[in-house]
């Protein structure tokens, strides 16, 4: 539990403070007002923030932190007036200074060293980073990569750049395409990766506003044989039920907002863009949406998406499955490099935010896989799947709600676990 000392410390330190040096107490009082009540007022934030933000209030807890030394001092300083009133010799003053100084530490700043020691404690997990590389590893050679936040992106590029893991990807944040420069960047190589095919101008791309959009069919071309010459893996995805379409053709909804028109955002115009010009380039580069991102990024491709790991691959083949279609060979190859280092471990702390990526990804898409291979009569290799899974991260340390237990227990079932 908290002490209330360093809360005690700093107004002790706040009124030591305005009792020795009036004018700078007044303007670290201001820094703890503008920085804390103003930025409350300025920011004006709602409640549902998606991380905490106490990050936005560091300039007042470093003004508190000024009044923490500031009473230690204080209290130090007294100490000492007040022994020597009772002529007690310098040696015992400092002996007695010194104890007091221990006992600060170890109340104060040492209390709160202990407390939240644990859950600060990052050795040993490398969760981020896990998952950056079983992102990267899910996809093709020269593959084009949507992500959507932080979480699932700048570890991919701290991969990417700082270890040399798979440097051929480019990954392309949704997030950022919206804005000119970013697009315009995505036009020139970066390390391994080619240009991303895209036939906007710069001034095109500077141009981009969010534009009405009446829903209707849109086509991208498809020549069978080039695009198999280009992405032969796909080859085992075409079977008669499944075939392949040419050309693609499916409804643009777009986006509607608040009852009015439907709209295309910049963001999805380049999307788009990216889609038609590598159709027109022969499919030459594999297209894939991470599984982090949200459907109003997918322009309704979803019958076209096919699970590869933790990605779904964009190709011209129809399905009606809500979460990607199902390939033995492609979907579950894609997870067999698959790293879940210490989520076995007690002993190492992980995060809310952590706890929630890893929770739901690492059950979600793997018992999604599993239930599509035991439908192609591959049993085996579905409870391979889950278990490598289930041993690697289990539930006893990284918990998980009653739904994705459900999906868990579904694919088992599916596969026929005893």
């Amino acid at each position: 539990a908290y002490s209330p000392l360093p809360l005690l410390l700093a107004l002790f330190g706040a009124v030591y403070h305005f009792s020795r040096d009036e004018r700078r107490a007044l303007a670290v009082l201001a820094l703890f007002l503008a920085t804390g009540f103003g930025i409350v007022l300025y920011l004006n934030q709602t409640p549902m923030q998606p991380r905490p933000r106490d990050y936005s209030f560091v300039g007042n807890f470093f003004a508190v932190g000024l009044w923490v030394g500031l009473g230690a001092a204080g209290l130090l300083e007294s100490l000492k007036t007040g022994l020597r009133s009772l002529r007690i010799q310098s040696p015992s003053v400092r002996a007695a200074s010194g104890v007091a100084l221990t006992v600060l530490l170890i109340a104060v700043p040492g209390q709160m060293l202990s407390e939240n020691y644990a859950d600060h404690d990052r050795s040993g997990r490398y969760a981020a980073r896990d998952a950056a590389y079983n992102m990267l590893t899910s996809v093709a050679e020269d593959s084009i990569l949507f992500t959507y936040g932080d979480n699932d992106t700048y570890p991919l590029w701290y991969l990417q750049n700082v270890e040399g893991v798979r440097p051929d990807v480019r990954v392309v944040n949704l997030s950022l395409l919206g804005t000119p420069w970013y697009a315009k960047q995505l036009k020139e190589p970066s390390l391994a990766s080619a240009p991303v095919p895209m036939s906007l101008t710069d001034e095109q791309i500077e141009r981009l506003r969010y534009r009405k959009w009446t829903p209707r069919e849109v086509q991208i071309p498809v020549r069978k044989s080039a695009l198999l010459s280009n992405q032969p893996a796909l080859k085992k995805a075409i079977t008669e039920q499944h075939p392949l379409e040419t050309p693609m053709s499916w409804r643009l909804e777009g986006q509607s907002v608040r009852g009015t028109d439907n709209l295309l955002s910049p963001t999805n115009q380049v999307v788009y863009n990216i889609l038609r010009t590598n159709a027109e380039q022969e499919w030459k580069r594999p297209i894939y949406f991470s599984v982090t991102t949200p459907a109003s990024t997918h322009l309704n491709l979803e019958p076209y998406f096919q699970l590869e790991g933790f990605a779904h691959r964009v190709v011209p083949i129809r399905h009606d499955k809500p979460q990607g279609r199902v390939v033995p060979g492609l979907t579950d190859a894609a997870f067999a490099d698959v790293r879940l280092t210490n989520l076995d471990d007690s002993d190492v702390h992980y995060g809310d935010t952590a706890r929630g990526m890893v929770g739901t990804h690492y059950r979600l898409w793997p018992a999604r896989a599993a239930r599509g291979l035991a439908q192609h009569v591959r049993p085996e290799r579905a409870r391979r799947l889950l278990d490598r899974f289930t041993d690697g991260v289990p539930f006893t340390i990284i918990p998980a709600d009653t739904s994705i237990r459900l999906q868990v227990a579904q694919a088992y079932r599916a596969a026929e676990a005893p």
